[in-house]
C-alpha cells in the first residue's frame, strides 16, 4: 500500500484496538450487561430468570454527575460583547443542548471530543460537534500532549471513510467496508493549521490517560447481577414451605407414572391409611439475606463512585437542609474537579473557534452553573449580605453568584436600563408626579353631592 500514510493504519488500527473495551462500557451503561453465571447444562427457565436480573446502577451513577454539569457561558479578558459573541457561536451549534451529550460520553469512555471547522456559508460561525472515541483517534506529542494528527473513521453503507488530519492538510481514504486496502482520495490544505479536534478527558493522569468513570463499578455491578439472579431463584423454588411426606406408597397413573397423591387447598385435609405415614415441611429460604447483601453492594458502589447513597437507595427520611448538604459534599467536590479539567478543554475549544474564523476574544473562562443544592430561600439570603455593606459587591457579580449566565446579565442589564429611561421620560413629562401648578394656587373642590 505505498499510497497509505502509515499514520492512517496506525489511527485505525488504535480504533479497532479499543472497540470492544468501549463497546462494554457503552453497554453497561445502556442496562446491556452480561447475563450472571449459570451452570453450562442450566434449564432454560433458569437462563430467563438470569436475563431479567441484571439492574442498571451505573447509568444513575454517571447521570447524577452529569445532571450537575451545566456549562451556562464564557467569560474572557475582552468586553461583554465578545463573551456574548462566544455563547452565540457555542449555541448556533446547538453546543448548549448537546454538552450533557459530550459529558456522558466522557464519563462512559473516559474520553470524548469536539471538533471545530471553518464554515464557508457563515464564516463567523464555524461548525462546532461532539465526536465519539469509535469515531476518532488523536495522536498527541508525549511531552505537552499536544495533539499532532489525528483520524477520523466511519462506515457509510459498504464503504468505510477515513480522515487523517495534521497541521498542514486533511488527507481522505475510502475502502470496502470490512476489508480491502484504503484507497488515497483528495486531499485539501488544513486552514486553521492545527489539528481540529479537542480531548475532553475524564480524570487524566500525569501521563495524559484518561479512565472511564465505569470501570471500576463493573465488578460491583456483576456482583449486584449475581445476587439479584440468586434472590429471584430463591423467590422461585425455595421462598414458600414445601411438604414433605414417608411412609407411603406413591400412587400410578394407567400408564405407571407417578402421580401426586395430595391436592393443597386451605379446606382440603391430607389423610394416610397407614399408620407409619409422616408429614413435614421444609422452612422457606429468608430473602432478608439478599436484601442486606444488595443493600451493602449498592453502599460499596455509591462509596467508590461518590454519589450520595440516598440517590441509589431512595432513603431520606427526615433529613435537614445541613444533612443533605454534608451528603453530597463528595458529589459536589468531585463535580468542581471535573469542571477543572473539562473548562479547560472549552478553552481549547474557543482557540479553535477563533483560528476558524470566529470573532472570540481568547482565552476564554467557562462559566459553569452551581453544583451545589441549595433552596431559593438560602441563596437569596446569602447574595442580600454580599451586596450590602461592609461588602457591597457589584451588582454584576450578585447576579453571577446567583448562577447568571452572561447573556442573562446582558438581558438584565438591559431592561434595567430601559427602566430607567422609561422612568426618567414619565417624570420629565409629570405622569409620575402630575403637572406642577403655579405658586399661590390650589385645586379647586367639587361641591358636595
Amino acid at each position: 500500500m505505498p499510497d497509505v500514510d502509515p499514520r492512517l493504519l496506525q489511527g485505525v488500527s488504535a480504533l479497532e484496538h479499543g472497540r470492544s473495551d468501549l463497546e462494554l462500557l457503552h453497554r453497561y451503561y445502556r442496562g446491556d450487561h452480561d447475563t450472571p453465571y449459570l451452570p453450562r447444562n442450566a434449564r432454560s427457565e433458569y437462563k430467563k430468570l438470569a436475563e431479567s436480573a441484571t439492574s442498571a446502577w451505573l447509568r444513575l451513577v454517571v447521570d447524577a454527575i452529569v445532571e450537575r454539569m451545566r456549562l451556562d457561558g464564557l467569560r474572557g479578558r475582552g468586553d461583554q460583547a465578545g463573551d456574548l459573541e462566544a455563547w452565540r457561536i457555542l449555541e448556533a451549534n446547538r453546543m448548549a443542548a448537546v454538552q450533557a451529550q459530550l459529558y456522558t460520553e466522557s464519563l462512559k469512555s473516559g474520553r470524548a471530543y469536539v471538533s471545530v471547522w471553518p464554515n464557508p456559508q457563515k464564516p463567523a460561525t464555524p461548525v462546532i460537534r461532539g465526536e465519539s472515541p469509535l469515531r476518532v483517534h488523536v495522536e498527541r506529542e508525549p511531552a505537552d500532549f499536544t495533539p499532532v494528527w489525528a483520524v477520523k473513521k466511519w462506515a457509510d453503507g459498504q464503504v468505510e471513510h477515513a480522515y487523517l488530519y495534521d497541521w498542514a492538510r486533511i488527507q481522505r481514504y475510502v475502502r470496502d467496508r470490512g476489508f480491502g486496502d484504503w484507497r488515497r482520495r483528495d486531499a485539501i490544505p488544513n486552514p486553521m493549521r492545527r489539528v481540529p479536534f479537542v480531548e475532553f478527558a475524564n480524570d487524566p493522569d500525569l501521563l495524559g490517560q484518561p479512565q472511564s468513570e465505569l470501570a471500576p463499578l463493573l465488578p460491583i455491578q456483576e456482583r449486584i447481577n449475581a445476587t439479584n439472579l440468586n434472590m429471584q431463584l430463591a423467590m422461585t423454588y425455595s421462598a414458600y414451605r414445601q411438604r414433605w411426606v414417608t411412609g407411603m406408597a406413591i400412587p400410578e397413573d394407567d400408564d405407571g407414572n407417578p402421580v401426586e397423591p395430595f391436592n393443597s387447598a386451605v379446606d382440603r385435609l391430607w389423610v394416610a391409611e397407614r399408620p407409619d405415614t409422616k408429614f413435614g415441611e421444609f422452612t422457606e429460604s429468608n430473602l432478608n439475606n439478599y436484601v442486606a447483601v444488595l443493600d451493602s453492594l449498592v453502599r460499596q458502589l455509591a462509596a467508590i463512585s461518590q454519589v450520595p447513597p440516598h440517590y441509589l437507595l431512595g432513603q431520606m427520611v427526615n433529613l435537614s437542609g445541613d444533612a443533605i448538604k454534608a451528603a453530597e459534599a463528595g458529589l459536589v467536590s468531585k463535580v468542581r474537579a471535573k469542571q477543572l479539567v473539562l473548562g479547560e478543554a472549552w478553552s481549547r475549544v474557543l482557540d479553535l473557534v477563533s483560528l476558524a474564523g470566529g470573532d472570540v476574544q481568547t482565552p476564554c473562562e467557562p462559566v459553569w452553573a452551581d453544583p451545589e443544592t441549595r433552596t431559593e430561600g438560602q441563596l437569596v439570603d446569602a447574595l442580600v449580605k454580599l451586596g450590602t455593606p461592609p461588602i457591597s459587591m457589584p451588582q454584576e457579580a450578585v447576579w453571577e453568584r446567583y448562577g447568571a449566565s452572561p447573556a442573562t446579565i446582558a438581558r438584565w442589564k438591559r431592561m434595567q436600563t430601559e427602566g430607567t429611561q422609561r422612568a426618567v421620560a414619565a417624570q420629565t413629562s409629570g405622569a409620575l408626579t402630575g403637572a406642577r401648578l403655579p405658586d399661590g394656587e390650589t385645586e379647586p373642590v367639587g361641591e358636595a353631592a
